[in-house]
């Protein structure tokens, strides 16, 4: 070739290769844009959403003095990675003192819900449980997750009820927030009064229980009445809820009824009202007529006659807690040992007699990955397991009426072997590096779920305080007693860890 030739020929390769790599970059660019993940939210309507929301869970227990119960209950809180406890009413003196009438934890719950002590916003999330007889089994994240789905359906459930939408059903202020317990009976036995008369039956089918479904027997009757022993919702429905209740207290206190200091009475006075209320706002055929004899709700004040809408439900299928009155026929530890993550029933609790057949419940799937999660938080020496292996080898407590791990057991009708339950609980044998593990992923700062739930991040309420923890590092509480805001958990039940396995 000439060199005039190689003269014209170097500068033709020199933009051809600008051109290529001009090129390449644009399609580079191109595509790392539809790869590269984008942390946008789009809304409904096409705008940019602001940035992820983070909310929190508190968690408030009803307590003025401690004894072996109450630190099993904490205990059980600790190891499933619920916020540190929050102790209301401790060492509570004059209205707030629950050891001398139990609408005492009325009072201690609106002063809480009231002052935000460590802060909160009005959608953050409250789990409440009586301090002596609500015992945890599942972690945390699993229950607010289940809490969306539950409420979701419920709300569904309340939109058929009337014939509308979802969203018209919002648009008119109904909704399902606050899930309390379900009791198989009513309590105070209060019979001509709305609260045990008017209340809408339960959304599981009418022969749950077999052939003995409704018979009369408490055992195979429906749990649809509200226990005020526990409840999950929303913290500004459920401030609303219990500002009312005080003031329903205040307004009907009666020195001479035997149930006078009941909390439950006046909250199922509340919601029996929320329920008269909307049956008469939009299907006056939804329930028959009330019987002449029946006791209906009278409102001498007008405020209160129009705050009827309390957002209140209750947990029919034992998704959130299980009350124990009535229900330990249908209760049952199974393990999920199936390769299909499902556990087997091999008894015929519905007397089915020859005709049984053994079914299978299935665990969900985020409850698996929560305890893989825990088994992933302990030291490696501890279990010479697989993850799959240890938690196929749990026994978890199933209401094999709705199939349900139920996250909470209460212990209605008796408290005298939850100490026994306690000790047979998955958590037990694990019991101390498990509080420590936990203790050092609220201390880390870790989410109480690594993935959104709702759309937000939920995070604990509040971490430990950086001066009082003990060298245990097991954990502790949150008071509202001010000489004492907060007490290590091997100070607080310095007597009973021997009982706990401590």
């Amino acid at each position: 070739m000439s060199e005039k030739a190689a003269l014209y020929r170097r500068p033709v390769l020199t933009a051809l290769s600008i051109l290529i790599l001009v090129i390449a970059l644009e399609v580079l660019y191109l595509y790392s844009n539809r790869l590269t993940p984008k942390f946008e939210f789009i809304t409904n309507n096409g705008a940019s959403a602001p940035a992820i929301k983070t909310s929190q869970l508190h968690y408030l227990m009803p307590a003025t003095s401690e004894n072996e119960l109450f630190c099993a209950v904490i205990a059980s809180a600790l190891v499933n990675r619920y916020p540190v406890p929050f102790i209301i009413g401790w060492k509570g003196q004059g209205k707030f003192n629950a050891t001398a009438a139990h609408i005492a934890k009325l009072h201690a719950m609106k002063r809480y819900l009231n002052t935000l002590p460590h802060g909160g916003d009005p959608d953050d999330l409250v789990i409440f449980g009586d301090g002596h007889d609500v015992m945890a089994q599942l972690p945390a994240d699993v229950i607010v997750e289940r809490y969306f789905q539950v409420a979701a359906e419920a709300d569904r459930r309340l939109a058929d009820r009337f014939g509308i939408s979802v969203e018209e059903a919002h648009e008119r202020g109904l909704r399902q927030t606050l899930f309390w317990g379900a009791d198989k009976m009513c309590w105070p036995p209060l019979h001509n009064e709305p609260q045990c008369a008017a209340i809408p039956e339960s959304p599981l089918p009418h022969n749950t229980f077999g052939s003995k479904s409704d018979n009369g027997d408490f055992v195979y009757s429906h749990a649809r009445f509200l226990n005020s022993g526990s409840v999950i919702g929303r913290l500004d429905d459920l401030r609303k809820f219990i500002d009312a209740g005080v003031a329903e207290v205040e307004r009907t206190f009666d020195p001479k009824s035997k149930h006078k200091f009941s909390d439950q009475v006046y909250l199922s006075r509340l919601f029996a009202r929320q329920e008269i209320s909307r049956t008469e706002r939009l299907r006056e055929e939804a329930f028959p007529k009330l019987d002449r004899n029946l006791t209906t709700p009278q409102f001498e004040e007008e405020g209160a006659q129009n705050t009827t809408e309390y957002h209140v439900a209750i947990d029919y299928a034992s998704d959130f807690v299980q009350t124990g009155c009535y229900s330990h026929k249908w209760m049952q530890k199974l393990r999920y040992n199936n390769s299909d993550n499902t556990a087997t029933m091999h008894l015929d609790r519905f007397d089915h007699g020859s005709h049984f057949k053994p079914y299978s419940i299935q665990m969900p799937a985020n409850v698996y990955q929560s305890f893989l999660r825990v088994f992933d938080s302990l030291p490696d020496h501890l279990l010479s397991v697989t993850g799959r292996d240890w938690i196929e080898s749990l026994e978890l407590d199933t209401n094999i009426v709705s199939s349900s791990i139920f996250g909470f057991y209460h212990a209605t009708c008796g408290k005298r072997v939850l100490i026994n339950d306690f000790k047979s609980y998955w958590f037990y044998p694990l019991i101390k590096p498990l509080l420590r593990a936990s203790f050092q992923a609220t201390q880390a700062g870790q989410l109480i779920s690594s993935k959104l739930i709702d759309g937000r991040r939920w995070e604990y309420k509040v971490s430990y305080p950086e001066e009082g923890v003990s060298e245990e590092q097991l954990g502790g509480v949150f008071t509202d007693f001010k000489n004492q805001t907060y007490i290590p958990f091997t100070t607080l039940c310095a007597k009973h860890l021997d009982i706990l396995g401590l």
